[in-house]
């Protein structure tokens, strides 16, 4: 039987999946949905007939569903990347899959960025993906992209990439309901990897992103991002 890999958490609780927060959020698009279909029902429906309103309200509901959901594919498309196999990458397939079964999680998807400065993208485009540029995957070493890619798989774990997804969607209405990165995520990523220092330098040596897709990135601008500094100096006090 395979010993359970334990790992020091330094004090720090774990993000909770699905909040209390997280709940909200979802309770608010649902409240809006509702409050949309009665009132176009009401409206419109003595007027076109009560069966094409039912049948708008279905659309207005599927395109809704779609466009929170497609956030993180959206994302990967705004960037240009493209999805790599184990024999373009050999090296990150290899680690990650390596943590993902660590984790007892899915391993994710990879994909490839052409162009930009190193940085890395977690989100979900149905399932879970972690994008890297390529200046990253040339520039850092193997600690530091284990520490980048364990960063991601812990916060596809924790849910915060799903919380996300939906502050996204819901555009400057989620704006403050955005998931933090920095923190908890960071010293969560260095427990996986029992090396903090790796990951204090991958944050050091990336090139931070901004814009509505910030809360995917690695290091970012925004977005819920705590300053890269302060990532560094908290990370380097473990």
């Amino acid at each position: 039987m395979q010993q359970e890999r334990v790992v020091p958490d330094w004090g720090v609780k774990p993000e909770r999946p699905r909040g209390i927060g997280h709940h909200v959020q979802r309770a608010i698009v649902l409240l809006i949905f509702i409050g949309v279909a009665f009132a176009l029902t009401f409206a419109v429906g003595p007027i076109w007939g009560f069966a094409p309103v039912f049948m708008i309200n279905i659309g207005i509901g599927l395109a809704a569903f779609w466009w929170v959901n497609n956030q993180g594919l959206l994302a990967l498309r705004s960037v240009g990347a493209t999805r790599c196999s184990a024999e373009q990458e050999p090296r990150v397939w290899n680690i990650a899959r390596g943590l993902a079964s660590d984790m007892r999680i899915k391993p994710p998807v990879l994909y490839v960025i052409e162009d930009g400065g190193p940085n890395s993208m977690t989100c979900m485009a149905r399932g879970p993906a972690l994008a890297f540029t390529k200046s990253l995957l040339t520039a850092y070493t193997r600690t530091e992209l284990e520490a980048v890619i364990a960063h991601g798989l812990v916060r596809l774990a924790s849910g915060t990439i799903d919380r996300a997804m939906l502050s996204v969607a819901l555009g400057p209405l989620g704006t403050k309901s955005l998931p933090a990165v920095g923190g908890a995520d960071d010293v969560h990523a260095c427990a996986v990897t029992r090396y903090p220092p790796a990951l204090a330098d991958a944050i050091e040596k990336a090139e931070p992103r901004s814009g509505r897709f910030a809360s995917f990135w690695f290091v970012a601008t925004g977005g819920g991002h705590r300053a890269r500094d302060e990532r560094v100096a908290a990370i380097r006090d473990l």
